[in-house]
């Protein structure tokens, strides 16, 4: 059976957009489904933040803008419509209190991100919305100035707008398959290629695996590739906090860097991280320094010597990456072996095995593209009635509130003008 309703906005998506979304429009006036196939809303919101739920950022509109990698201007408009400091006011309307973090991170009082999604489902009910989870839509279709939604071979809703806010494809095991892409793909909709983004990066080295836990805030880092030839170009750069962990390399500065690395390459393509691990130190006083450390205790083990500059087993490392034996005394060290330590300390490579999963991807860099998009409205320029909102778009930002900020605007703003939409019909 078919059900059409030529006032029906349909929302496809429980996630932060679409649940902003069902409320903007059902606020606006306008009938709301919201579809969700999975059997309660908002299952990726309660990973986010650790949990906690990084609500969004503090920061001023500049350093929002800025932290979408090249793409943020896109999100002018959406901003305006629904800044950060409006996101923050409309969960306090609703008895969320926030805390903000160092860094500008801001986050529900409560410590759970369930709060924060227990809101958003509740004001859609209270708005009007139908939320129906468990339904799983398996195309869409648009004909005769609506839309079809099918769930069935012959079972469906016919809506008047539609809201893609399916996602990406990160963190699948929630429900982000890339469905909304396929189906953008098939209505023509000009799509950007995808890849992981924010997720940890995999090494085969030994090495790294064995200092799992070990931090060190701040590094710098570079994402080198190199070809057939060992021709080396620079990927990516970023800097930030680093965590060493069993399978490689995560942290801030990794999970930027990530986004830069493709999602697949040839056997003769190689990728590796090249880390900074004392960036405020030069190279030339660095070598003094630890120069100075092994001459004040030619007895003890260069590790031991250089205590205090990184942690012990990191150090470690970097001396047995530079040729030298972790028991090699102070004393003996050369001048030069001194410097080939400092050398590695400024530049520590780490292969990297292969591209980044998402299964471990906060993110899904791609989707649709901003030129197939009004952002004033969020609609689909070759689709009226069409729009689309949060990750399904090609818009991915760093760590720290950013996405889930441009997941509530876009979403909202879509909600907003689906609803006009529908009133115009």
């Amino acid at each position: 059976m078919i059900r059409y309703d030529n006032t029906l906005v349909a929302v496809v998506g429980a996630g932060p957009a679409g649940l902003m979304a069902a409320y903007s429009a059902a606020s606006d006036g306008a009938k709301v489904v919201l579809f969700d196939r999975n059997t309660e809303p908002g299952r990726k919101l309660l990973l986010t933040g650790g949990g906690r739920c990084n609500v969004t950022h503090d920061g001023e509109w500049a350093e929002l803008i800025s932290a979408f990698f090249g793409g943020g201007r896109f999100l002018y408009p959406a901003f305006r419509a629904l800044s950060n400091r409006d996101t923050v006011s409309w969960f306090e309307f609703r008895g969320i209190s926030v805390i903000r973090e160092n860094g500008g991170k801001v986050f529900p009082r409560s410590g759970s991100a369930s709060d924060i999604r227990d809101t958003l489902v509740h004001a859609c009910r209270e708005a009007g919305v139908e939320v129906r989870t468990g339904t799983r839509i398996r195309g869409i279709e648009p004909g005769d100035g609506r839309f079809r939604l099918q769930t069935g071979e012959r079972s469906g809703w016919e809506a008047a707008a539609v809201v893609l806010a399916t996602g990406g494809l990160s963190y699948p095991a929630t429900g982000s398959d890339g469905d909304g892409l396929r189906w953008a793909v098939k209505l023509g909709v000009p799509v950007v290629s995808t890849r992981p983004a924010l997720a940890p990066l995999r090494s085969a080295e030994g090495w790294v695996g064995r200092l799992a836990g070990v931090s060190v805030d701040p590094v710098r880092a570079m994402l080198i590739r190199r070809d057939a030839e060992g021709k080396e170009e620079t990927a990516g750069r970023a800097e930030g906090a680093l965590l060493f962990t069993h399978r490689g390399l995560s942290g801030p500065v990794v999970l930027r860097l990530s986004r830069d690395l493709p999602g697949s390459w040839s056997g003769e393509i190689t990728y590796a991280v090249l880390l900074d691990l004392l960036p405020d130190a030069g190279l030339g006083d660095l070598t003094a320094q630890m120069e100075a450390l092994l001459r004040a205790a030619p007895k003890k083990t260069a590790v031991n010597a250089l205590a205090g500059l990184l942690p012990a087993s990191l150090t470690a490392a970097v001396l047995r990456q530079a040729g030298i034996e972790t028991h090699t005394t102070a004393g003996t060290l050369s001048a030069k072996r001194c410097r080939e330590a400092a050398e590695r300390c400024k530049r520590l490579e780490v292969r990297i095995a292969g591209p980044a999963r998402y299964a471990e991807a906060m993110v899904t860099a791609g989707g649709i593209a901003q030129s197939a998009l009004d952002p004033r409205t969020m609609g689909v320029k070759e689709h009226p009635g069409l729009f689309a909102a949060g990750e399904i778009v090609d818009i991915d930002g760093d760590t720290g509130g950013y996405n889930l900020q441009a997941a509530f605007s876009t979403g909202w703003v879509a909600g907003c003008h689906a609803a006009a939409y529908v009133r115009r019909k």
